[in-house]
C-alpha cells in the first residue's frame, strides 16, 4: 500500500502534514505530488507502485503442494 496525496499545491498544509504522520505510523511510503506546483510522480514514486504491483502479483502465485503431479517435474 502507498499514500499519494495529489493536488498537494491546494491541500490544506495541516491536513498534509497529519496524512504525512499517518503514513509515517503505519509505516507507509508517502507521497505528495501536483501538477500545477511541479511535484508530480517522482521517480521514486513509480518504482514503488512497480514494488507493490509484484510484490501483489508474487503474492497471487500459489506454490505447487508436495503432492501433486506437477511437483514430480
Amino acid at each position: 500500500m502507498l499514500v499519494v496525496a495529489s493536488k498537494a499545491d491546494v491541500a490544506n498544509p495541516e491536513k498534509l502534514k497529519k496524512l504525512r504522520a499517518m503514513a509515517k505510523r503505519r509505516k507507509l511510503p508517502f507521497f505528495a505530488i501536483s501538477a500545477v506546483s511541479g511535484a508530480r510522480a517522482s521517480t521514486k514514486l513509480k518504482y514503488a507502485v512497480g514494488d507493490v504491483v509484484r510484490a501483489s502479483r508474487e503474492a497471487e502465485i500459489a506454490p505447487v503442494p508436495e503432492n501433486s503431479i506437477l511437483a514430480e517435474y
